[in-house]
C-alpha cells in the first residue's frame, strides 16, 4: 500500500487558515505598533481605540478580534517593547568570586542597562499611576507580577547559593523587584543624589554575613 503524503490539493482548508493567521499576525503587529507610536503623545488614560484605529485605518470593532480591551492591547504593546529592548536586563551568570563580588557584578550590570535605556522613569511612573487607579489593569498586572517575582528568584539562584544570602531568595526578588526600578527611578530625578558608589553598595549589603569572604 502508498503511504498517503499531505498536499495542498489533499487539505484544501489549511491554506486559507494559514493565510488567516499570518494576516491576524500582521494585524497584530501593526496595532501594538501604533500603541507605542500614541503612548508618548497622548498618555495612557487619553489614548483610545479610536484613535488607534484612526491611525492604522481600521475600525474600532476590528481591533476587538485581536485585543478585548484597550488595557489588553496596552500591556501587550508594552510587553513586546520590552521583549525586543537592546537595554534589557542579562543577568550575570556563573558563581564564580565571593558573593559580594557577585552582586557588585549585578549592581554594575543594572547601572550599564540603565545608562543604554536613557531616560523612561516619565512613562514608567505614568503607566504605574495608570495602573494603581484602573481595577482592570491591576488584575491584569498581578499574574504577571506573580510570573516576574518567580524569574527574579531564579535569576538569584543562579548567581548565589541560598546560604550566601541575607535573606530568602523569594524575599530578595521581591525587594529587588521595587529596588531596582525605584533607585533608577530616583537616579533619573536627581542623578548626582545617588552615586554608582552608592548603588554598589546597596547590592554588596545582600550579600554580608557569614558569606562574605573578601
Amino acid at each position: 500500500m502508498e503511504d498517503s503524503v499531505s498536499s495542498p490539493e489533499a487539505n484544501p482548508d489549511k491554506e486559507p487558515e494559514s493565510k488567516l493567521a499570518a494576516q491576524a499576525a500582521r494585524t497584530r503587529a501593526r496595532l501594538l505598533e501604533a500603541t507605542l507610536e500614541l503612548l508618548p503623545k497622548h498618555g495612557f488614560r487619553k489614548l483610545s481605540l479610536d484613535r488607534i484605529a484612526a491611525h492604522v485605518g481600521m475600525t474600532k470593532g476590528a481591533i476587538y478580534g485581536s485585543f478585548p480591551t484597550k488595557d489588553a492591547l496596552i500591556l501587550a504593546a508594552i510587553g513586546s517593547r520590552q521583549e525586543s529592548r537592546p537595554d534589557k536586563l542579562a543577568w550575570p551568570q556563573g558563581r564564580e568570586g565571593t558573593a559580594k563580588a557577585r552582586m557588585r557584578r549585578l549592581a554594575e550590570t543594572i547601572l550599564a542597562s540603565e545608562s543604554a535605556a536613557g531616560p523612561g522613569g516619565a512613562a514608567s511612573a505614568e503607566f504605574l499611576t495608570y495602573a494603581l487607579g484602573n481595577p482592570e489593569m491591576r488584575a491584569r498586572i498581578a499574574p504577571l507580577a506573580a510570573l516576574g517575582y518567580a524569574q527574579m528568584e531564579a535569576n538569584i539562584l543562579g548567581l548565589f547559593a541560598p546560604d550566601e544570602l541575607v535573606m530568602p531568595a523569594a524575599s530578595l526578588a521581591i525587594l529587588l523587584s521595587a529596588t531596582i526600578p525605584g533607585l533608577l527611578f530616583n537616579r533619573a530625578i536627581a542623578p548626582d543624589a545617588i552615586s554608582d558608589e552608592a548603588v554598589i553598595a546597596i547590592f554588596e549589603g545582600f550579600a554580608r554575613g557569614a558569606s562574605d569572604l573578601d
